[in-house]
């Protein structure tokens, strides 16, 4: 059973939700968290080439595999793939419950901070469940690039 999300290509707010888009963009990113993806491709926003994430951060929800294929109310199906990290994206303000894909989840619209394009969710627990976020991001969004 596919559960929806308000739309696809929905209104992308600059301000992260702690107010600072510079710490809330940057979640996740090896050269803020030490992590390191010198062997694993990364991922970049397919509009402008901004880095987004890295392969070793793929993430199956509900272990039914990172790549996965929603429809939303409106009717478009949002192929997305998942991650524990991203950086490069600043988030809507307010989180969601309404037509969330993953059950115990809120989301977020994600943008790219470099171009603003919408890249997809960032999926937040709702009441302790593990990870307590993760992304999913538009497979048609982001290509592998090298950095």
């Amino acid at each position: 059973m596919m559960q929806h999300v308000r739309g696809c290509l929905a209104h992308q707010v600059r301000q992260a939700p702690d107010g600072s888009a510079a710490s809330s963009a940057r979640q996740g990113d090896p050269s803020v968290d030490g992590v390191a993806s010198q062997k694993l491709p990364r991922y970049r926003c397919a509009a402008c080439g901004a880095r987004i994430t890295a392969a070793e951060y793929l993430f199956a929800p509900n272990g039914a595999g990172p790549e996965r294929a929603f429809t939303n109310p409106e009717g478009v199906i949002c192929e997305i793939t998942c991650f524990t990290a991203a950086w490069g994206l600043v988030f809507s303000a307010s989180a969601e419950s309404l037509h969330t894909w993953f059950a115990g989840y809120l989301w977020r619209i994600a943008s790219c901070q470099s171009c603003h394009i919408h890249m997809g969710w960032r999926f937040e627990a709702d009441s302790g469940q593990e990870p307590p976020w993760f992304f999913g991001l538009l497979s048609r969004r982001i290509v592998p690039g090298a950095d």
